[in-house]
């Protein structure tokens, strides 16, 4: 009965798991998020946002020392 009502409301995935089964669920998104990162040629030590961050070094750098303290 229990079974029945599970697959009732939809609490697996589509590789069968449930939804208590968080260690087996996370490990399947780990291996699924790494898939699809090699399928898009991201590599991995990819940081999301870092253009922006190395945009905002390279304006801070730019910008004199002098000019900075007078803000």
């Amino acid at each position: 009965m229990e079974a029945a009502r599970a697959g009732a409301k939809g609490n697996t995935d589509a590789r069968g798991l449930k939804s208590h089964q968080v260690h087996e669920l996370a490990k399947a998104k780990i291996e699924e998020s790494e898939k699809l990162r090699k399928a898009l040629g991201i590599r991995e030590d990819y940081e999301e946002g870092s253009h922006w961050k190395r945009q905002e070094e390279r304006l801070r750098d730019a910008i004199p020392e002098g000019s900075r303290r007078e803000k």
